[in-house]
């Protein structure tokens, strides 16, 4: 019983942190409620790839789901009222799935530092990330970014399995999370990097697997990236410009010197 009590108060004050305010919008905001609505249409193409899609479409399903159990509108009016005048309520329900999320993620910090070393560097591990300023306020709004931090949570956490019980399904598990992380946020394929293996012998029998399951889980998830690719294109690569700093003249030596301290 006393085993569980650490961890659980944990999570508590993890959630209890990261439960949102309603009180402003952030700007990044706004896709959370023009794209999952827009999908209601029947057009799954976002015609907007800033992001992948699977956030979208999650949060999308949420908020059919919300009208289904809690709205006796018709789905025109439900659409029409949300676009236009108030979506306040579909914003709760975006930012308390990233709540979710995050927790999850605090979650997965501790399940991480427990397999690589014991419960106590699991907690540890779990306090730092709980009481983190950065993912607390992040986890407060409707964007990618937590749910992107979550994937990449499970994945190195399958990973860090699948190293130590030398399974390919645990490498193929791993590729899944892969695929997901990269179809919330682009930026996650970096995480990629951890399949390189020590050894060359490895890479048929678990690193190509995993990085076929992630290519799949990605395809399947954010399939308009590949069959709308030269929309898609464009406004990757001019979002990427932009990050860089090319768009507004700083080098990307500003972001190394200026955004991380």
């Amino acid at each position: 019983m006393t085993r569980y009590l650490h961890p659980t108060l944990l999570l508590l004050v993890a959630f209890w942190l990261r439960l949102p305010s309603f009180e402003w919008m952030h700007i990044d905001e706004r896709a959370f409620i023009i794209y999952p609505l827009g999908f209601w249409s029947g057009d799954l193409d976002p015609h907007f790839f800033n992001y992948p899609t699977l956030q979208l479409y999650l949060t999308s399903i949420l908020y059919a789901l919300y009208w289904v159990v809690s709205s006796s509108e018709s789905l025109m009016s439900f659409v029409s009222v949300h676009y236009f005048v108030d979506a306040s309520d579909l914003l709760e329900i975006a930012r308390d799935f990233n709540t979710i999320m995050a927790v999850g993620t605090v979650f997965c910090a501790m399940g991480i530092a427990t397999r690589l070393y014991d419960q106590r560097a699991g907690l540890f591990a779990g306090w730092v990330l709980a009481l983190m300023p950065l993912h607390v306020r992040f986890s407060h709004l409707a964007i990618v970014d937590i749910g992107a931090t979550f994937w990449v949570a499970c994945y190195l956490w399958a990973l860090v399995a699948a190293c130590q019980d030398k399974r390919r399904s645990g490498y193929i598990l791993a590729g899944v999370f892969l695929g997901l992380a990269i179809s919330t946020k682009y930026p996650a394929a970096a995480a990629g990097l951890a399949l390189i293996p020590w050894q060359w012998s490895h890479i048929r029998r678990y690193t190509l697997p995993a990085l076929c399951a992630a290519l799949l889980v990605f395809a399947a998830t954010s399939p308009y990236v590949f069959l709308s690719f030269p929309t898609a294109w464009e406004h990757i690569s001019s979002m990427w410009s932009e990050h860089l700093g090319g768009a507004h003249g700083q080098p990307f030596g500003h972001h190394v010197t200026h955004n991380l301290w």
